[in-house]
């Protein structure tokens, strides 16, 4: 069974313990006001157990800083809601017991949830890119860099700076590339992956999505060589702009010293 079939049998055990618990009849307690009251004093207790012995316990790195491992998603407010609700019936004496092995069922139920996901196939929705991302902000810059001295070294002339370029993947193989080694050294393996992550068929309720690697493409966009400029989904457009304007600032730094 998938971690979501999982924890839908965990919550129908759970139901079916908070139900037994019931009085026949299944009597309302009274008055309401004072119930209603008890009953979220209790669900914030269970809240905070399930936080304390199942969330925490995953979350807390072992050097004592919290690890990025997220959160599962909206099927663990079944065990607060459906404990709210059957806590406005009335409860026999050996229901007492079984309610309070409900709530213990329901803690062990979101520790099977962390449990089921190992963070190397399978990941809560968390941003599993930001360790690529930080990668690409390193390199980017060096190429948008040496990109723009490549072009004020180009005579304004000369075939290359009237050439008009198409949109193309800044590889080894590309023309771009291959100028910029020729010109200014530039090089780059171009072996780098990234994770992406794929949806599972419960992930809008179980926030667990799997994990994919996947080539990572860096792009070169179109048009004459001098307004051509390297970029990757990984990067937000502002932070493009802000390397491009302090690589232009610095070629111009260059010619005239």
């Amino acid at each position: 069974m998938s971690p979501a079939e999982i924890q839908f049998t965990f919550i129908a055990i759970y139901f079916i313990l908070l139900f037994c618990s019931l009085e026949r009849g299944m009597s309302l307690k009274r008055p309401f006001l004072y119930s209603f009251v008890t009953n979220i004093s209790v669900v914030t207790t269970q809240l905070i157990s399930i936080y304390a012995f199942a969330v925490y316990h995953h979350i807390a790195g072992t050097d004592g800083q919290q690890l990025k491992c997220g959160y599962p998603g909206p099927i663990i407010l079944a065990y607060p809601a459906l404990l709210f609700i059957f806590m406005f019936f009335k409860r026999t004496r050996a229901g007492q017991y079984i309610f309070v092995a409900a709530v213990a069922m329901s803690i062990f139920a979101v520790n099977n949830l962390y449990d089921s996901v190992d963070y190397e196939t399978t990941i809560f929705g968390n941003d599993s890119e930001s360790f690529t991302r930080s990668i690409c902000s390193g390199l980017i810059p060096k190429m948008i860099s040496d990109l723009e001295e490549t072009k004020a070294r180009q005579p304004e002339t000369s075939e290359v700076m009237t050439k008009v370029f198409q949109p193309m993947i800044f590889d080894g193989s590309s023309e771009i590339y291959m100028l910029m080694n020729k010109t200014v050294g530039y090089s780059n393996s171009f072996k780098s992956s990234y994770n992406i992550l794929v949806p599972t068929k419960y992930s809008r309720l179980t926030n667990i999505y799997r994990i994919k690697s996947a080539v990572h493409h860096y792009y070169t966009t179109g048009g004459r060589l001098k307004d051509i400029v390297i970029y990757c989904d990984n990067i937000p457009s502002e932070e493009i702009k802000s390397a491009l304007e302090k690589a232009r600032e610095q070629v111009k730094k260059s010619k005239s010293n």
